[in-house]
């Protein structure tokens, strides 16, 4: 198997300097690349079937600035081509912006309101990620308010979120097998 992967990360500002935008970010990052139901998963995997899995986390627990990410795994019977693939990932983030609607933004956040009853449903991860965040600068209010927070986001919130993304500092990182390195440019 020739794995190859492709991984985009956008450095954006501590969650301190951001504030509530954090959540339009994390909204995003449910929406683009938060499991099978994610806008990039259908268009990727399951229409274009040019990958095999692809994700979006935003990464703001930490005391220093915050990154966004998205990565897509190909699908190895697909020939790899760098360009290619660069522009089929950038083309589907472009249609899944076009397609994000009220509707869809409500069906997200639905999922992600969902998600937090699963964590308080086991009692270890609940602490690991209390801890995590208090360590890193938030407050048991800012945890109480999680929520509602998300619940808040608007549309204009994450289409805003998503250019301030397109203009912030990027990195492109292709992760290639060993038998493969001496093809990378």
């Amino acid at each position: 198997i020739q794995a190859v992967k492709l991984v985009w990360q956008y450095l954006l500002p501590k969650h301190q300097t951001l504030g509530d935008e954090i959540y339009a970010y994390e909204v995003l990052a449910e929406y683009l690349g938060g499991g099978e139901t994610s806008a990039l998963y259908r268009d990727l995997v399951v229409g274009q079937k040019a990958a095999v899995t692809v994700s979006a986390d935003y990464h703001y627990v930490t005391r220093g600035n915050t990154v966004f990410s998205v990565s897509m795994l190909p699908d190895n019977r697909v020939p790899f081509e760098k360009i290619q693939m660069l522009q089929t990932m950038q083309s589907a983030l472009e249609q899944a912006m076009t397609n994000l609607s009220p509707k869809v933004l409500e069906q997200t956040k639905r999922k992600m309101l969902a998600d937090l009853v699963y964590i308080n449903d086991n009692p270890e991860e609940a602490a690991y990620l209390v801890g995590y965040m208090l360590t890193n600068g938030f407050s048991l209010e800012n945890l109480d308010m999680y929520a509602d927070k998300i619940s808040q986001v608007t549309l204009q919130d994450v289409q805003k979120a998503y250019q301030k993304l397109l203009s912030a500092p990027k990195v492109t990182g292709i992760l290639l097998p060993e038998n493969m390195k001496g093809n990378a440019q």
